[in-house]
């Protein structure tokens, strides 16, 4: 499988999915400090997503204003527009998966703010 591994610099993610033989690549707007700059595209994910009919798309977008633990900040410091933009943001992988692409998005609770904006999804683990 074509796999993109999107918000990682880290690769370990990516490297996983090359041990068991997938043609994966990590993606984020960092350099990769995983050791494998050839497997690395530093780039925007949405561009990157782009480039190849990629199978599968496992993304890991940030989640500081979508979280549970961060709902106390919003109002505190104003940090309304920056959680309707990660919402937004987190939408565009929702809205792969409902297009036929196997994704898997990582996050963890969501605050009901953030969660009247986010697209609906299958499955939470």
């Amino acid at each position: 499988m074509k796999v993109l591994i999107g918000c990682e610099e880290s690769q370990a993610v990516c490297i996983a999915f090359r041990e068991k033989g997938h043609e994966a690549y990590s993606c984020d707007i960092l350099p990769c400090s995983g050791g494998h700059p050839e497997w690395h595209l530093q780039m925007d994910v949405l561009e990157a997503i782009k480039l190849k009919e990629w199978d599968m798309g496992v993304f890991f977008p940030p989640c500081t204003r979508l979280c549970n633990s961060g709902v106390r900040w919003l109002d505190e410091r104003n940090l309304w527009d920056e959680m309707r933009q990660a919402a937004a943001f987190f939408n565009r992988f929702v809205l792969m998966g409902k297009s036929g692409m196997k994704v898997a998005i990582e996050n963890p609770i969501q605050h009901k703010y953030a969660r009247n904006l986010i697209e609906k999804y299958h499955q939470i683990i």
